[in-house]
């Protein structure tokens, strides 16, 4: 009996650790969302760099071509050419605009920009990739802004393998995309 049991927690013993190692535990993410439906027609897009606020140089510039990327795969706006975009903005590089402006600057309807506000790895049992950002997507007209959300994310660790800063940036992309696509439904022109 003795041994049975001495078997039974070994066997336990190689179950957590090996659900450890695969990373069982997941991603966490938390996100606060603004769930009213955009009721209005957001004509011709851009997709701007977003405000940098973390200890990454180029987190800002990371999440904008992970959200041109999401937001063209998951919905069927009309976004201008990232490239485009970039090109008549390098002028002003290191300066601050507002979304306002540089949507006249671009002869856009809208603009979908943010802030990424924590992109790192923090340290602990393991490297833990979290990203946490800001999204808005705002009327040049009006300077209203349509539709936000905040969102954060935790990636997943394990001995064999760790989620890294950019998926995790991706993963967040994605959802907020598949997120508008659920509330957008602009009224039909009358």
């Amino acid at each position: 009996m003795h041994k049975l049991w001495n078997l039974s927690v070994v066997t336990l013993m190689i179950a957590v650790v090996a659900g450890l190692a695969l990373g069982l535990g997941g991603c966490t993410t938390s996100s606060t969302v603004d769930a009213s439906p955009v009721r209005t027609e957001l004509g011709k897009v851009a997709i701007v760099p977003f405000e940098n606020l973390s200890s990454e140089p180029n987190a800002g510039l990371i999440v904008m071509k992970n959200m041109d990327s999401a937001f063209r795969k998951y919905t069927s706006l009309d976004i201008i050419d990232t490239n485009l975009m970039r090109q008549r903005l390098e002028t002003f590089e290191g300066q601050y605009l507002a979304p306002v402006k540089i949507g006249e600057m671009l002869g856009v309807d809208s603009v979908i920009t943010g802030s990424v506000t924590e992109y790192r790895y923090v340290y602990g049992a393991g490297e833990q990739p979290v990203v946490a950002l800001t999204m808005q997507i705002i009327s040049v007209k009006t300077g209203e802004t349509l539709w936000s959300e905040q969102v954060s994310s935790t990636g997943n660790f394990s001995w064999i393998r760790e989620s890294s800063l950019a998926e995790v940036a991706a993963q967040i992309s994605m959802s907020l995309a598949r997120n508008f696509k659920r509330v957008y439904s602009p009224l039909a022109a009358e």
